[in-house]
């Protein structure tokens, strides 16, 4: 039996009408930020040269510092800095610049005979002839340049970047008299506790760039030496370019060792398979004792950086903004754990704080943890 509904007693469905109301506040803050990004993105040269210079003034401070306690002027200390800085840029222009141009330019025209010469070395009839001609025909296709862009980038602000240099020594001459003062007139404008995090952020960060700055000094400086003895010992052609170019790219952890070793093995080729395999040899060499020594004992354990977290930030730095982003990204991505500490311990909580300290500093180990502990005694947490 069917029911009978009442048309009456139906309850019609009210339509809602559902209203955002966004305050003007809002808007103007959010086309201040867009404002904000586009201006940026427009002066990043000058953003990247600023920082670059920022870099080298907190390195170089500490020797201001250290002329002051010894009752010397501040200008003394300035000009004794800026005098050094000048007359190694000097020393650089003069004694090392002319050969590494005839060398350059002598590879350069006798890539012919290169190639030539690498194959004479291998059998037409045994595999490796194949794979060697292969190799060296892929290298001459227009695709085989994109490869070759960071080291054009390389060329172009060691070599070509002349005015970029000249800025970042004004800036830096300019942050190293006034920085000081500078980023007090601006923290004045914030309300004590954020100027309280700042100021310890800055304090952090200034150590983490400096030990980054004059640590990758001291191991590129390495590196060349190291390449230049062992390509002259084994009579590789152009070896002033070659160590030159693998000083460069030092500044590259993982990338710049291939960077770095591929040009020198295919000119060791010329001399005889035996050379080349040498030259590899001595490279991979270098680069173990680089990473688990040198870099140990250089930068302490200032920079916790495992080789994955290297590797994605030079990538993503590098394709968004050249060899110089790339350069400028590791310092700011070692200095996560200070901004995590200062600004975000309230959020994520101690424990996530002290466990990424650990996975930074050894996975874990029982002295990573002892070694975190320790650098979290005496942080405040900040709220």
């Amino acid at each position: 039996m069917s029911r009978l509904i009442d048309r009456d007693k139906i309850v019609p469905q009210r339509k809602v009408k559902v209203e955002i109301h966004v305050p003007g506040l809002t808007v103007l803050k959010v086309l201040g930020t867009m404002l904000l990004v586009y201006i940026a993105i427009a002066l990043t040269q000058i953003i990247v040269i600023l920082f670059l210079a920022t870099m080298l003034a907190v390195t170089l401070h500490p020797m201001l510092l250290t002329f002051r306690r010894r009752g010397f002027p501040n200008w003394v200390g300035i000009g004794v800095v800026v005098g050094a800085i000048l007359m190694g840029a000097a020393l650089i222009f003069t004694l090392v610049l002319p050969p590494l141009f005839e060398q350059a330019s002598l590879l350069m025209n006798n890539i012919p005979s290169i190639k030539a010469s690498v194959l004479n070395h291998f059998p037409e009839s045994g595999p490796f002839h194949g794979m060697v001609a292969h190799a060296l025909q892929e290298l001459e296709r227009p695709d085989a340049l994109k490869f070759a862009q960071p080291l054009v980038s390389v060329g172009q602000v060691a070599i070509g970047g002349l005015a970029q240099l000249f800025l970042v020594m004004i800036f830096t001459i300019y942050l190293l008299t006034d920085g000081p003062r500078t980023l007090a007139w601006i923290l004045a404008f914030f309300a004590v506790e954020r100027r309280t995090k700042l100021e310890a952020t800055g304090k952090e960060t200034s150590k983490v760039i400096s030990a980054y700055v004059a640590g990758q000094a001291i191991t590129s400086i390495i590196c060349g030496v190291y390449s230049f003895i062992i390509l002259t010992i084994l009579d590789v052609p152009a070896a002033l370019m070659l160590a030159t170019i693998a000083g460069l790219f030092d500044v590259l952890p993982v990338l710049g060792f291939f960077l770095a070793a591929a040009p020198a093995v295919l000119l060791g080729m010329t001399i005889s398979p035996f050379t080349g395999f040498l030259v590899a040899g001595f490279y991979v060499l270098y680069h173990a004792v680089e990473n688990y020594f040198l870099i140990p004992k250089i930068y302490g354990n200032r920079l916790r950086l495992s080789d994955l977290v290297v590797l994605v930030s030079l990538l993503a730095a590098g394709t968004l903004g050249g060899i110089v982003a790339a350069i400028v990204i590791l310092p700011l991505v070692a200095s996560y754990p200070i901004i995590e500490r200062i600004w975000l311990v309230n959020i994520l909580g101690k424990a996530v704080v002290k466990k990424h300290l650990d996975a930074g500093t050894g996975y874990g180990s029982p002295k990573a943890s002892e070694q975190s502990d320790r650098d979290s005694v005496g942080i405040p947490t900040y709220s």
